[in-house]
């Protein structure tokens, strides 16, 4: 057992090269998981380790099978899984090799000192009806918790062809232990959305949050895999699923531009959005116009042609030139 990180099971044979004790093994595995719902798994891989003095061992597991359980995430896969353990003054070199007899590891990258991670390269997940996950992670335990960090994530929401957002190259952030405990975030990325119907789709912030029937997050709540970080800026409620854009603005062709906060998810074949502090504007020169603002917004977008949405329950602003005191007892 390497505390607090995985297990290791499996064939080894150790020798001694100068001060060191090194080890080379095959079909070796390691395995990490917390609680009933989070686990992963990499068997049959390949095995090296050098240790010295104090705080220099390092060991890496490559090129094995990956067996991945993470609750909310379905379908966890990765192009490539490496294990990776090294103490506070273990950093290896790329292309360190470790020998015992015929048999030989070798680091094919560079690993830093105080690294501790399960790391999965070119993963991919799918959350239930809702996101596409994919990019690179970095998987660690912390007390009962299994967490995870990763940088240039993508989410991925769509639906037909006429509805899609896409959050690339954001920074992630997931803590799951218990069942329906799994929380994950991402954020500072890159959106790109399309609506058919919303033109010129922007968001001054956006972030992918999902959590389970009892992963609300704390404001301030940091996950850590070695030097690698996440800080969940905010609180989230259990049993939130959103794709969230935050001081949105889009244009609807001759008719009206929109802004304020937005929050998107996926029902069956659709993508539908709900908003509140929304605004809507409606103007022509400078002698006609009418603002719906601090309104409730909703909108449902599946197949070509099936967009719609609507504002409700705000304040109205008009001027239309000739139109004096122009009032309503209700605008949508």
């Amino acid at each position: 057992d390497i505390a607090n990180f995985v297990s290791l099971s499996g064939d080894l044979g150790f020798a001694k090269t100068g001060t060191d004790i090194v080890a080379v093994g095959s079909n070796v595995t390691a395995a990490l998981s917390a609680g009933t719902s989070a686990s992963l798994r990499l068997s049959n891989a390949s095995f090296g380790l050098r240790s010295g003095a104090a705080g220099t061992t390092a060991f890496e597991l490559a090129n094995g099978t990956l067996t991945a359980s993470v609750d909310g995430l379905g379908n966890l896969k990765a192009t490539s899984v490496a294990v990776q353990y090294t103490g506070t003054a273990g950093a290896v070199t790329a292309g360190s090799k470790v020998s015992v007899g015929s048999q030989s590891y070798t680091f094919s990258q560079a690993i830093a000192a105080n690294t501790v991670a399960f790391t999965l390269k070119g993963f991919s997940a799918d959350i239930a009806n809702f996101v596409s996950l994919s990019g690179n992670l970095g998987f660690a335990k912390t007390g009962t918790d299994i967490v995870a960090v990763g940088s240039n994530v993508t989410a991925a929401l769509s639906a037909g062809t006429s509805a899609s957002l896409r959050l690339s190259n954001a920074s992630f952030g997931l803590r799951s232990g218990a069942a329906g405990t799994t929380a994950f975030e991402l954020a500072n990325g890159t959106l790109t959305a399309s609506v058919d119907g919303l033109g010129n789709l922007k968001a001054t912030s956006v972030a992918v949050q999902y959590t389970g029937t009892a992963g609300a997050v704390t404001a301030g709540t940091k996950v850590s895999v070695g030097s690698q970080s996440y800080t969940f800026s905010q609180a989230i409620a259990a049993n939130t699923v959103a794709f969230t854009l935050k001081g949105f603005s889009a244009d609807i062709a001759n008719f009206v531009s929109l802004s304020g906060d937005l929050g998107f998810a996926k029902t069956g074949t659709d993508i539908v959005a709900v908003g509140s502090n929304v605004t809507a504007a409606l103007s022509a020169g400078t002698s006609a116009s009418l603002r719906l603002s601090n309104a409730s917004f909703g909108l449902r977008s599946g197949a070509a042609g099936t967009t719609a949405f609507e504002l409700a329950n705000g304040t109205l602003t008009a001027n239309v030139d000739g139109l004096g005191n122009l009032k309503a007892t209700s605008v949508a």
